[in-house]
């Protein structure tokens, strides 16, 4: 087979070798013929035809060694990749059904699809027609680029515009950037999609394939209708855990964020005593992860008797956040001219409207970013709520679904992979919402400190 693979690529690089340098004699000798392309990946013929063509012009000299053998390494290179695919895919079913090798010829269409229609919609902004529609045709294997380098332009180019959009470096260079990016989205999709199978799995055991045979919803119906006793009492314990959950996320995002901002503005506008001191205390406290101060927590939770109470942790999460976000504030609120506050007084504001009437508006970008980092904090937590809740309708969800994985007898698989999609339900929505003022929020925290 892999002899065949090579014969069968040797002679196709060669061809397009043979079209490369008929092309460059024909266009020397001005032949205007439309079907050049085409005739010149005629094996022998094609070149002898319009090399001996009649011309005013002397094409001696015009490929010389060096011509050829940068035409043999380019074709080489762009050949590769398509044969290859063809091949990978010929293996891949004579094999019986192996996965590895269709799998990499999936992954080299895709890589060669979306070159291709790169390119196609690079030319079509060359000519100035519409990129989006290039978009779709040129998803089209081969068709689509060919469209658009034979399109009709509707403004003028130089003659060198399409060539250099089509140049082998270029070429070479858009496929490996689409390798490491299809390669990075397969990282990221392929558990997503695996985890989609289990969920819908009948059977409680781990699913040895990406979708099952008989796709089933029994695992989101055990969700919210199994019931399990607890302290004498039956609960659906999914929907408790989420609830649970919810408000943890809830309560810690809206307090950090009151807190937090608060602090930070103080630190940012006004000067005081022991304001240097009192930053460098909470640049070295978020140097210490909250677990190291397990026992003293747990001995505090004791004697106020807040052990047990889901709504306790909302006090660790809002402290535990306070370091790093009074630092990222701080940043943003000092890039934030203070000649404003200055023209309010002005005007006869007092410093509680300078802060909710201007410095809160212009701080929406790091404040989403703080108020969905908060959020995420609590979501999907397990340490500390392992440690201080005890009674499983008082769990959150990332104690509660862990259960179904850890506890031996109460294995199910597909029911912790299906409350794993609903859990990521809420932190999806919020990234697809505060995604602008997120991004926003990044790079203007760390702009100064």
């Amino acid at each position: 087979m892999f002899s065949i693979f090579l014969l069968v690529y040797i002679l196709v690089a060669a061809l397009f070798v043979q079209q490369q340098l008929t092309v460059i004699i024909a266009k020397f000798k001005e032949v205007d013929d439309p079907r050049l392309y085409v005739k010149a990946l005629i094996p022998v013929y094609g070149f002898i035809y319009f090399n001996n063509m009649e011309s005013m012009k002397e094409t001696q000299g015009l490929i010389d060694r060096r011509t050829i053998w940068r035409s043999i390494a380019r074709n080489l290179v762009l050949v590769f990749f398509p044969v290859f695919t063809i091949y990978l895919y010929i293996s891949g079913f004579s094999e019986g059904g192996s996965i590895v090798p269709k799998f990499t010829a999936f992954y080299f269409t895709l890589v060669l699809i979306f070159t291709q229609q790169s390119l196609a919609v690079s030319i079509a902004e060359k000519k100035g027609l519409s990129s989006t529609k290039a978009g779709f045709i040129g998803l089209l294997p081969v068709y689509g680029l060919y469209y658009y380098i034979y399109a009709k332009p509707v403004r003028s180019i130089s003659r060198t515009a399409i060539p250099m959009i089509i140049k082998t470096k270029n070429i070479t260079g858009t496929m490996f950037i689409y390798m490491e990016m299809i390669l990075l989205a397969s990282v990221v999709i392929l558990p997503i999609l695996y985890i989609v199978g289990t969920s819908l799995n009948p059977n409680a055991g781990i699913l040895n394939t990406m979708f099952p045979d008989e796709p089933s919803f029994q695992a989101f119906r055990f969700l919210f209708t199994e019931k399990t006793s607890v302290n004498g009492e039956d609960h659906i314990l999914f929907p408790l855990w989420y609830w649970n959950t919810l408000k943890v996320a809830l309560m810690t995002m809206v307090g950090a964020v009151l807190f937090v901002t608060g602090t930070a503005y103080v630190f940012a506008r006004y000067n005081f005593k022991g304001k240097k001191a009192g930053l460098m205390t909470i640049l070295i406290l978020q140097m210490f992860p909250s677990f190291l101060s397990l026992i003293a927590i747990f001995t505090l939770f004791s004697r106020f008797g807040l052990t047990n109470n889901p709504n306790a942790l909302v006090i660790i999460y809002v402290a535990g956040g306070i370091p790093f976000n009074i630092w990222l504030i701080k940043g943003y609120l000092q890039n934030i001219p203070k000649e404003l506050d200055e023209s309010a007084k002005i005007d006869g504001a007092n410093k509680v409207q300078i802060f909710f009437k201007i410095i809160l508006p212009l701080s929406v970008p790091i404040i989403s970013f703080v108020a969905v980092t908060s959020f995420m904090a609590p979501w999907m937590d397990f340490i500390l709520p392992s440690y201080l809740i005890i009674d499983q309708d008082k769990w959150t969800l990332a104690v509660g679904i862990f259960d179904w994985i850890n506890n031996p007898s109460n294995i199910n698989y597909p029911a912790f992979a299906a409350a794993a999609l609903i859990v990521a339900i809420p932190i999806t929505v919020l990234y697809i919402v505060f995604q602008r003022y997120l991004i926003e929020g990044i790079t203007a925290g760390a702009n100064k400190g």
